[in-house]
């Protein structure tokens, strides 16, 4: 036998050799090296960060630990209604304890959920707990009647808006929630400042009224300032003295 037939033997034998279908070694374990089976990959994966799809899970607080993708309602302890959510789920190998890190894919809010098989509850609130993220929406300042600004998003994404905001040196934040932001109808923002002689004990107050054009504008609608007398007498228009809006934020 030439030395092409020998290789082309060893090759043949090679290729044939007995259960080479995939079960032909023993998978790896903490003793023995050996072969990864395809839910070793998928492990692997998982604790690289990569999310392995589930379908038809019927309670997510019973997968093992992992990374996962799973399409969701709160029938099956998912914390939105529906769509799928990424799952990040640590803990200790008996599964005695769990602490489980959900983000809905479509609208990128965040839950925390930890529980443990005896019932401690520990420094984690029971049920889901909201992850509040943000996103600044205006930085500048807005003071004037027909000052505005726009976003790139909708203001319907966000659970809330926070106003930052001045009035006579006094620094103000006010959260507006997403249901007073309406095409058309006006909110406002209001601050107050107390005379510092107890002798007058006037107060200063003033007002912003915003107005949404769009469901992602904002325009100052008008604007006032007055001071009350803290003699009874009658108030007094202090125009000069604005609110001045120089931040905004959106909390989802």
């Amino acid at each position: 036998m030439n030395l092409r037939q020998t290789i082309g033997h060893i090759q043949r034998v090679l290729y044939n050799h007995v259960r080479k279908g995939g079960d032909a070694h023993l998978p790896a374990d903490k003793d023995s090296a050996g072969f990864m089976t395809p839910e070793m990959v998928g492990e692997l994966e998982g604790a690289n960060g990569a999310y392995q799809i589930k379908y038809d899970v019927e309670d997510i607080l019973k997968l093992p630990i992992g990374n996962w993708l799973v399409s969701g309602t709160k029938t099956n302890n998912t914390p939105m209604d529906s769509g799928w959510h990424y799952i990040s789920i640590k803990g200790d190998v008996a599964g005695g304890r769990r602490q489980f890190s959900v983000q809905h894919s479509h609208t990128g809010r965040k839950w925390t959920y930890g529980w443990s098989e005896n019932g401690e509850a520990g420094l984690n609130p029971l049920k889901w707990r909201k992850e509040w993220q943000t996103k600044e929406l205006f930085a500048g300042s807005m003071k004037s009647i027909g000052d505005s600004f726009q976003i790139e998003d909708s203001f319907e994404l966000f659970e809330y808006v926070e106003f930052y905001y001045s009035y006579l040196g006094i620094m103000y934040s006010q959260k507006v929630a997403r249901n007073s932001i309406v095409i058309k109808k006006p909110f406002e923002l209001g601050g107050l400042k107390l005379d510092q002689s107890l002798d007058s004990r006037g107060v200063s107050f003033g007002r912003i009224i915003l107005r949404a054009h769009a469901l992602n504008s904002l325009e100052v609608d008008s604007i006032e300032s007055n001071y009350f007398p803290g003699n009874g007498g009658a108030a007094t228009s202090t125009s000069g003295d604005k609110i001045d809006i120089y931040r905004a934020i959106g909390w989802f």
